[in-house]
C-alpha cells in the first residue's frame, strides 16, 4: 500500500510540474544543461533563467545561426526589467520553438533584433504595455513567424505600434497561423506613426496567410493623399509604402482599424488581399476630397467586407465617394457611400453568395456553427466536417442539401420530382420529404423516383411510342 501511495504522490509530481508556471526573479541568468541544438534534439529552455542567458549570450555577440531551441515550460516574468533577445549589430539568427507554451507579464519585446530567424508556438500575454511590438523589436532578412500570439494591449506615444513586430527590413517576412486580441494603439500624432494588428511598418516583402487580429488598432489621426499615408492604422499592416510587395490571404478581422488589413500604401504597387474577410469597424475621417480606399492601391480578390463604417470628411468634398475597390472582387455589405460590388447582409450568407467569393479557390464555407454570426467562414475555421451527397436520376427529379457539414448538424435534403414522376422514398428506406439527416460522417443520400404517367405519341404513319 505504502508503495502504491509513493508512486501516485511521484507521479503526481512529475505532472504538477510539467504543468508548472516558471516564475522569473528579474536579475538569475542560468545556461541550459539539455540538448545539442540541433533540430531533432534542440536546446531546451524550460526556466525564464535560460531565456535570459540567452539574450546576454546574443547581446554579446553568439548568433546561434542555425540552432534550435524549445520552450517547455510557462514563463512569467514578473513585470521585471527584460533585455530583449538581439541588438542592433548582434542578431538573434537561430529558430526558437516557445512549445505552444506562454510568457506572460513581459516589459519589452522578447527578442529585439532577428535576422534569418524563425519565431513559433509561442504566445504573449498579460499586463498592458506601453512598448511598440510584445514578440519582435525589429526583423532582417529572411524571417519567419508561424503560430504565434499576442494578448497584450500596447500603445506607444509616436512612432509605430505592431501586435508581434515593430518593424521589418530586409529580404521578406512572414506570418504564418498568427493572431492578434490585444489593442495597439499609437496615442500621440506625429510625422511617421503607423498602427497593425501584427507588425506596424515593413519595408520587405511580406506575406501573411491563416491570421487573424481581434484587437482594436488606431493611431491618432490620417492624412490621406495618393503615394502618401500618414498616421495610419491597418488590420494587419500599419505601413507598407516602401515595401516591394505585400500578400494576406486566408485571413479575417473582427477588430477595429482605419483600413481594411493594411494601413499606408503607395499607389499601384504590388498589394494582394484574397481570400479575406472582415467584420470589423472602420473609423476615419478624411481630410481631403480624393477617395479614400478600402483599399483602393490593394488588388483584392475573393473578399468581402461585413463590418461598421463610421466616416467623416469634410463639408467641401459633398457628396464624394468614400469607399472604392480596385478589383471587382471584392464584396461590401450594402450601404450608403460605397462603390463597387455591395450586396445584401442577407444574401451576404447565401450558398450563391459563397460560390462568388470561391471563384479563385475553396478559401470559404457555410457557416454552420455560428462563430461568424451567419457569414461565410475560412475554410481553416470550420475544424472536422463531414461530406453529404444527394443523388438523383437527373432525368426524373433534382435534389438539394447535400454539402459539407460539421459532426452532429441537421441537414435538410430534399426531392422535388419533374412532371409526370413521383418520389417514392430515398435509398436507405427513409420516405420522408424534405428530411432531416443528423451528420456523423460522410454519407451519400439518393432520392428514388418512379413514373406516375406516360404519354403515347402516335405517328402520321401509325406508328407509335411511350414515354
Amino acid at each position: 500500500m505504502k508503495k502504491h501511495s509513493f508512486i501516485f504522490i511521484l507521479s503526481l509530481l512529475v505532472a504538477t510540474n510539467m504543468f508548472a508556471i516558471v516564475t522569473w526573479d528579474g536579475t538569475t541568468s542560468t545556461a541550459w544543461t539539455q540538448g545539442a541544438g540541433t533540430e531533432s534534439s534542440p536546446y531546451i529552455i524550460s526556466s525564464p533563467n535560460h531565456l535570459a542567458y540567452l539574450a546576454a549570450q546574443v547581446n554579446a555577440g553568439t548568433t546561434y545561426s542555425g540552432v534550435y531551441f524549445k520552450q517547455t515550460q510557462d514563463f512569467n516574468l514578473n513585470s521585471k526589467t527584460w533585455t530583449s533577445i538581439g541588438t542592433s549589430t548582434n542578431k538573434f539568427e537561430g529558430t526558437y520553438d516557445g512549445g505552444n507554451k506562454y510568457i506572460s507579464n513581459l516589459n519589452k519585446s522578447i527578442f529585439g533584433y532577428i535576422n534569418n530567424a524563425e519565431i513559433k508556438n509561442l504566445t504573449l500575454q498579460g499586463a498592458d504595455l506601453t512598448v511598440s511590438s510584445s514578440l519582435v523589436t525589429n526583423t532582417n532578412g529572411t524571417c519567419v513567424i508561424t503560430n504565434c500570439h499576442n494578448k497584450v494591449n500596447l500603445s506607444v506615444a509616436s512612432k509605430s505600434c505592431g501586435g508581434l513586430v515593430y518593424n521589418a527590413e530586409g529580404t521578406k517576412i512572414s506570418f504564418i497561423n498568427c493572431s492578434n486580441t490585444g489593442n495597439c494603439t499609437v496615442s500621440t500624432a506625429s510625422t511617421d506613426s503607423y498602427a497593425g494588428g501584427l507588425i506596424g511598418a515593413t519595408t520587405c516583402e511580406t506575406y501573411i496567410t491563416q491570421c487573424y487580429n481581434a484587437g482594436a488598432i488606431s493611431s491618432q489621426y490620417i492624412y490621406n493623399s495618393y503615394g502618401t499615408r500618414k498616421n495610419s492604422a491597418g488590420d494587419f499592416i500599419g505601413d507598407a509604402t516602401t515595401a516591394p510587395s505585400c500578400l494576406i490571404e486566408k485571413s479575417y478581422s473582427k477588430g477595429s482599424s482605419k483600413f481594411f488589413f493594411i494601413g499606408g500604401c503607395t499607389y499601384n504597387k504590388n498589394y494582394t488581399v484574397r481570400g479575406c474577410y472582415s467584420v470589423g469597424t472602420y473609423s476615419y475621417s478624411i481630410e481631403s476630397c480624393e477617395n479614400v480606399q478600402l483599399d483602393g492601391s490593394i488588388n483584392t480578390y475573393c473578399c468581402y467586407v461585413a463590418g461598421t463604417f463610421n466616416i467623416s470628411n469634410s463639408s467641401s468634398c459633398g457628396s464624394s465617394n468614400d469607399l472604392v475597390w480596385r478589383e471587382s472582387t471584392c464584396y461590401a455589405k450594402k450601404r450608403s457611400k460605397v462603390v463597387g460590388n455591395q450586396i445584401e447582409e442577407s444574401v451576404m450568407k447565401s450558398e450563391w453568395f459563397l460560390s462568388q467569393i470561391n471563384v479563385l479557390d475553396e478559401y470559404f464555407v457555410m457557416d454552420y456553427e455560428g462563430v461568424n454570426d451567419g457569414f461565410p467562414i475560412l475554410k481553416w475555421q470550420a475544424g472536422t466536417r463531414y461530406k453529404v451527397a444527394v443523388t438523383c436520376d437527373a432525368n426524373r427529379g433534382t435534389v438539394t442539401g447535400g454539402g459539407d457539414y460539421p459532426n452532429g448538424y441537421s441537414a435538410t435534403l430534399t426531392a422535388t420530382p419533374k412532371d409526370g414522376c413521383t418520389f417514392v422514398g430515398w435509398s436507405d428506406g427513409n420516405t420522408d420529404n424534405p428530411r432531416s439527416v443528423t451528420v456523423s460522417g460522410n454519407a451519400t443520400y439518393a432520392a428514388q423516383f418512379t413514373k406516375s404517367s406516360y404519354t403515347i405519341y402516335v405517328n402520321q404513319d401509325c406508328t407509335s411510342y411511350i414515354e
